[in-house]
């Protein structure tokens, strides 16, 4: 990583801390973490929390978490740091953007999917999963169709929603 000297990590979790701790990256870099973890916060303001990080001076950002891979994109995008366009963090996390690339470059390696309407298109049992989540976090297996009307989003996904609509897609 030539002429990087400054690093961000934003939203860092605590496996972030502690993997940086013992890569020994703090000695080589000068690391500044941004915020605790999003997942810890009920309420988050994406654009004044863009624009306070996009007045941080960085060579470059990292984040490690769905939400806050999103922001990473969005605040190295602005600022011209290389990294994956926000339109492609949103393309991996977003399940439906993803199951459809997916779907493109390896056809025989997709399970079948179906985004959950008003008209459910698999028999019981199957699973369920929200459109936003991590590590599966919030996937239930259906046995009984009964079962779908007692499902409720989750924050992550709410959140998730909200950073994605800065990029100009509606993600519910």
């Amino acid at each position: 990583m030539r002429g990087v000297k400054d690093i961000l990590v934003i939203l860092p979790q605590m496996r972030d801390l502690w993997s940086i701790d013992h890569a020994g990256l703090s000695g080589r870099f000068r690391v500044r973490y941004v915020d605790p973890d999003l997942d810890l916060s009920q309420q988050f303001d994406a654009i004044n929390y863009l624009d306070r990080v996009a007045r941080i001076p960085t060579d470059g950002i990292v984040a490690t978490h769905d939400n806050a891979a999103l922001l990473a994109a969005l605040v190295a995008h602005r600022r011209g740091l290389p990294g994956p366009t926000p339109e492609v963090v949103f393309a991996c996390h977003y399940k439906p953007a993803s199951r459809a690339r997916q779907k493109a470059a390896a056809p025989a390696a997709v399970p079948r999917y179906a985004i959950l309407g008003p008209s459910v298109v698999f028999e019981p049992p199957f699973i369920v999963k929200p459109v936003f989540g991590t590590l599966s976090g919030g996937a239930r297996r259906i046995d009984d169709l009964g079962q779908l009307a007692l499902l409720n989003g989750n924050g992550h996904a709410r959140r998730y929603a909200r950073v994605a609509e800065m990029i100009g897609v509606n993600g519910r």
